[in-house]
């Protein structure tokens, strides 16, 4: 079974971590996975296994200190660039 949950990832970038609707989220969201993970273990024991995992971590960063790489050349590495034609 696989499960995505959205709203704190899209809150946490709305509002930052700092946020009470972000911290509403975190607390319901680790609460429901406690309530799920005690249930299955209830029902089906060792044989149920609950992985938790994100796709990345977040920090508030103030909108002035973030860097579009699109307008750093110097980041874009060598794929961005046009190749050389030889003839």
């Amino acid at each position: 079974m696989y499960l995505y949950v959205d709203e704190l990832d899209r809150t946490g970038h709305r509002e930052g971590t700092a946020s009470p609707r972000w911290r509403e989220y975190l607390e319901g969201l680790n609460a429901a996975a406690e309530r799920f993970s005690m249930q299955l273990a209830q029902r089906f024991g060792e044989r149920a296994t609950v992985l938790l995992t994100a796709d990345h971590g977040m920090v508030d960063v103030p909108h002035a200190a973030g860097i579009d790489v699109a307008e750093r050349e110097d980041l874009l590495g060598e794929s961005s660039t046009q190749p050389e034609t030889h003839g």
